[in-house]
Parts: structure tokens; C-alpha cells; sequence
């Protein structure tokens, strides 16, 4: 899914609030970024993103940490208003099995998926509903919709679990997971964002792929390497890694594996002064002078609850 614009109204600084997210041909834009001083209302951007995308079913459970402060307190009298315009990648063209609702395949070029929440002023849950459109914003009528009710497309793809209707989102806490901990993923679409509401709340662990086949597990371990080492500036000292175990064995092989083939420079040591702190009890195995390779095999093993990574860095 790919998000064309978003139209905020009385959410929190947010008073009356438009963003195109689709280049100057119409075509969706690959990356923003938004950049501003603290409390000028980037977090309820991304905020009032997630809730659009999450469906209206599901929207006052994830919403609920921060229910109480959503609404512009300068206008007492008016509602709180969401709409976002969604649109959906090459992948859904000839997948009628994508929108069952639709009883057909989208037209990725000129139909769209319109997500609009409303809040009362003096309410405290979110209600709305999900439609498609034409690109023009004309109202797609769904074959039956009338009779059985299935008028919410997006809450219906998040029961479901459907595939390619993909949203993620995480916020200021960025808490790192329980690496021994399987994420149950019952409600992928909405637990992935959680982080973005609840600031204890841990990203999804990458023991996700104790869920996949091996084929789609090693699938994705490679497109994880291809991320961090084909790009430098992503990732400057990093010259190479391997990720042992993705497909091959049960998730805590991943964290237990030997992580460093080589960390230490030529001295073999780091001052201890200078070392990250080893609140971690296994860590006093590590000698009274560890050597960089030693610390980040037990930060990335065990701490980080990331892949185990074999990495080279420069002498």
C-alpha cells in the first residue's frame, strides 16, 4: 500500500492539515521525511497515518494510551476529522483474491482506497469507515454491499490478515524486543503499530521467522543483507555479514550462534572506560578487557535480540 495524501483536521496542534505524499507526475512518492523541533506535531502526522491504515474496527484499541489528548483543545466545539487516500502497488493487478470484498482485481491506476475517521467533540472513540474510489474520489458501490453489510474493505483485509495490505510504524521509544520471545503476529497489521501509541511497547522481534518456510525465511535473511551492506552510507564500517540459522533451525539458534568472525583490532582491546555497559549478567564471562569483536557478539546476540551477525569491520 502506498499512502497519496492525508487531510487532518483538529488533531492535536493540527488545525486544518493537508500532505501529498505522491510526486509531481502522480506517482507515488518513495520517501519522506518530516523534519521540525519537538511538539510540532510530527509524531500525530505519523499517528493519524497509522489510524487510517489500521481500520476503523480496530482503531480505538490501538488509539486508547493517548485517546484523551487526540482532540484540538482551542476548538471545543467541533469533531476531529481523518481521511487518507491509499493506493495499492503493481502486485495487486490480476489478484482478485487481494479484495474479496471487490469480487474482482483493482485497478492499481485509477482506484484508490479512501480511510475516514471522525471523532464527537466531547467523544472519546474513533468511528469512520473505508471505501473504495475512482481517483476522482467517486464512491466504488461493492457488489452486495448493501444486503450483507460489507461496507469497510480495510477492516475486512485486517481480519483477514490479507497479504500485500502491508503498514508498519514505530515511535520515539524504539524499546528492542525480547530476542527469546516468538511475536505471536496474530494481528500483524495492527501490532506492528503499537510502538507508535504505546512508548513501552517493543518493535516485532525477528523471531517473525520462526512463522515462515525455509525458503521464505532465507529469502528474507538475504534481502536483509542486501539492505544493510549494499548501500555504505547506510552502514559505513560494516563490510560484510552472515546471518546464521534464518530457515535452517529453531529461532534461538539464531541468538545463540557465535556472532563475530572479527571485531578486534591489531591490540586486541578496547578501553573498558569506553566500553558499552554489560548490564547483562552472561556478559561477566567476557574478559576484564574485552576486545570490540566480544562486545558486539554478545550486543548483537543477546541484547539486541537482532539476527546474530557476522561482520568484518576495517583494521
Amino acid at each position: 500500500m502506498y499512502l497519496d495524501e492525508i487531510h487532518i483536521r483538529r488533531l492535536k496542534l493540527l488545525k486544518d492539515f493537508r500532505l501529498s505524499f505522491t510526486n509531481a507526475d502522480g506517482t507515488p512518492r518513495m520517501w519522506t521525511v518530516l523534519i521540525g523541533e519537538n511538539g510540532t506535531a510530527k509524531t500525530s502526522i505519523l499517528q493519524a497515518i497509522a489510524l487510517c491504515a489500521a481500520g476503523p474496527a480496530q482503531v480505538n484499541g490501538l488509539v486508547k494510551p493517548i485517546v484523551g489528548h487526540l482532540r484540538d483543545r482551542r476548538n471545543g466545539t467541533a469533531s476531529l476529522e481523518i481521511a487518507a487516500t491509499f493506493r495499492f502497488s503493481k502486485q495487486h493487478e490480476g489478484r482478485a483474491d487481494l479484495h474479496p470484498t471487490l469480487r474482482r482485481a483493482i485497478n492499481t491506476d485509477t482506484e484508490r482506497l479512501v480511510s475516514e475517521l471522525t471523532m464527537k467533540a466531547k467523544g472519546r472513540s474513533l468511528y469512520g469507515r473505508s471505501y473504495y474510489a475512482k481517483r476522482d474520489g467517486t464512491e466504488i458501490e461493492l457488489p452486495g454491499s448493501k444486503s450483507r453489510g460489507m461496507n469497510n474493505p480495510l477492516d475486512h483485509a485486517r481480519s483477514e490478515n490479507l497479504h500485500r495490505w502491508f503498514v508498519s510504524g514505530y515511535g520515539v521509544g524504539r524499546f528492542l524486543p525480547d530476542p527469546t520471545r516468538i511475536p505471536p503476529l496474530d494481528q500483524p497489521g495492527i501490532e506492528r503499530l503499537e510502538p507508535l501509541f504505546r512508548s513501552t511497547t517493543g518493535l516485532t522481534s525477528l523471531r517473525f521467522l520462526d512463522h515462515f518456510v525455509d525458503e521464505k525465511a532465507r529469502r528474507f535473511t538475504d534481502t536483509l543483507r542486501n539492505a544493510l551492506t549494499g548501500s555504505k552510507e547506510l552502514v559505513p564500517a560494516l563490510e560484510g555479514i552472515e546471518l546464521r540459522g534464518a530457515g535452517a533451525g529453531p529461532g534461538m539458534s539464531l541468538t545463540e550462534a557465535k556472532s563475530m568472525r572479527r571485531g578486534c583490532s591489531h591490540s586486541g582491546s578496547v578501553d573498558p572506560d569506553l566500553a558499552p555497559p554489560l548490564v547483562d549478567p552472561s556478559l561477566e564471562r567476557l574478559e576484564s578487557r574485552p576486545c570490540l569483536g566480544q562486545i558486539l557478539e554478545r550486543l548483537a546476540g543477546q541484547r539486541l535480540g537482532a539476527l546474530p551477525i557476522l561482520a568484518e569491520f576495517p583494521q
